[in-house]
């Protein structure tokens, strides 16, 4: 019994290790932009304090990164605590900004709104 438990633990925590693996390199590339998601803040005259939550995701084209897709842009999300809804800042792969848009009822002057 006790050969079964220790080979369940050694499956589960091999499991757990592919799993963070392969998440690293998505966590790696999206963190690299978050100076530009910074200015592109400030650029928007946005206050710190009504930000609720920043997101930052790769967007890969075909199925990711993990089955050869390539980066195809970084989107950063941010969360407001006096709207429902997101700003969306996209970045192409070498973090120049390409895109920003709202979602939902959130506005910003100048911002396109969907």
């Amino acid at each position: 019994m006790r050969v079964f438990s220790t080979m369940t633990v050694q499956l589960l925590l091999a499991s757990a290790f592919l799993i963070i693996s392969s998440l690293i390199p998505t966590f790696a590339a999206a963190a690299k932009c978050e100076a530009q998601i910074d200015t592109e803040l400030t650029g928007l005259d946005i206050s710190k304090d009504s930000i609720s939550k920043i997101s930052s995701i790769d967007v890969y084209t075909g199925t990711g990164e993990s089955n050869g897709g390539r980066l195809e842009r970084i989107e950063g999300w941010i969360s407001f605590n006096n709207c429902k809804g997101n700003l969306v800042l996209e970045f192409n792969p070498r973090c120049q900004a390409s895109e920003k848009y709202t979602t939902y009822s959130c506005s910003i002057a100048g911002v396109k709104s969907y």
